[in-house]
């Protein structure tokens, strides 16, 4: 198959909204459009994408904390974050940074389920994911397969692998793994940033994701202990200073009582004089 080298034109359906549950459904031997199996009695959703229905007029009501990042677990579209969800104009830099992120984790996605598996791209153009035309899906595989692509592809598998600390937390933000944390707390303490790293980069066996991360969590428990032992020396010469100064203000006190008492005994009452 003749492939073309990178081109202006962009897939016509191929967007965050279409297919984000793209692969949760079929695998990469089903074409589109196909059931999985005979007599399957799995139903196929609509996901996290499926519309909201709201008043005229309204917009839903999303949580953000003091950094401007939204809390809230629904928010996942470019139609449903412009025209339903109240966002602010200052807001809206990281709620693009955002939707762009979660774009290429979602070509990615495509890509590790749909294309690699396969050796040839008629075998990948003959098992499409569904949801994305055909015209889509033969766009895409052509610019995966160009070599312009492959020799951006292969420098990034290297700085990838050249990448020493590995993330845990998911698709999941630091604002949101935040505000549950704080929601968690019957104090209501607000988590530190090597709190943050330890949650996000500790595996479900409670071991750290990778060596480097191991020696970072170290470090930061190290520099707190380190922090805290300061912390009680500085508050235990605090305590020091108060009693020193508790004791010359009893010790002044003292002394003006015998000054008084001296005084009472050398000077004359005149209220006790003869006329």
């Amino acid at each position: 198959m003749a492939l073309r080298s990178r081109s202006s034109r962009q897939p016509t359906g191929l967007t965050p909204e279409r297919a984000r549950d793209v692969g949760d459904h079929a695998s990469p031997g089903q074409s589109a459009g196909a059931s999985s199996s005979v007599g399957s009695t799995s139903v196929r959703r609509r996901g996290p994408t499926r519309g909201i229905i709201l008043p005229q007029g309204e917009k839903l009501h999303v949580d953000w904390n003091e950094h401007g990042q939204p809390t809230s677990d629904r928010f996942t579209t470019l139609l449903g974050t412009t025209e339903s969800v109240d966002i602010g104009e200052e807001r809206k830099k990281w709620v693009l940074q955002s939707m762009a992120s979660k774009y290429r984790e979602w070509k990615n996605d495509l890509k590790e389920k749909y294309y690699k598996p396969f050796d040839t791209d008629a075998q990948r153009l003959a098992r499409p994911p569904p949801d994305i035309s055909d015209s889509d899906w033969t766009w895409l595989v052509q610019y995966w397969s160009s070599p312009e692509t492959q020799e951006i592809a292969a420098k990034n598998s290297q700085n990838r692998n050249k990448q020493v600390i590995k993330h845990c937390g998911g698709t999941k933000s630091f604002a949101r793994y935040r505000e549950e944390e704080i929601r968690s707390r019957t104090d209501g303490s607000v988590p530190t940033r090597a709190e943050l790293f330890a949650r996000t980069h500790t595996k479900k066996d409670g071991s750290p994701s990778d060596p480097k991360s191991a020696e970072i969590m170290n470090r930061f428990r190290e520099l707190a202990s380190t922090q805290e032992s300061d912390m009680r020396s500085e508050m235990e010469s605090l305590r020091e200073r108060e009693r020193l100064r508790e004791h010359e203000m009893q010790e002044m006190k003292k002394t003006m009582e015998q000054m008084q008492k001296y005084m009472h005994q050398i000077m004359p009452d005149p209220h006790n004089e003869d006329p």
